[in-house]
């Protein structure tokens, strides 16, 4: 046991540990060896971390609203963003065009 405990490698020190150790079985009355667990996947680990962080669950959902948006947009406004209508110009917001119209009779951000 003491040339175990003189290894540089912790790992392999743990895993001889535990596959060493000895458990009774209650219910058998059987001495059994106890058997390493596997191992953690690190990727795992990093979405338990990501999980518990509220501002990171926050962003992952405006990303995907955004994600979504941009993939359904085009099905739900049929309206070509380069389209200029002449007879709407300088328009006021209307169910037309909620924000109203610029100089061109395109659709713009000021009402």
């Amino acid at each position: 046991m003491t040339e175990l405990l003189r290894d540089t490698d912790p790992k392999e020190i743990a895993e001889a540990l535990v596959s060493q150790t000895r458990a009774i079985d209650p219910t058998a009355g059987v001495d059994t060896v106890l058997l390493a667990a596997p191992s953690r996947n690190q990727w795992w680990d990093v979405w338990d971390q990501f999980r518990a962080h509220k501002g990171a669950l926050a962003g992952a959902a405006v990303f995907f609203l955004i994600v979504v948006g941009v993939v359904f947009g085009p099905f739900v406004w049929r309206v070509s963003p380069t389209y200029i209508d002449f007879t709407t110009l300088n328009a006021g917001p209307s169910w037309a065009h909620p924000l109203g119209t610029d100089s061109l009779g395109a659709i713009c951000s000021r009402g």
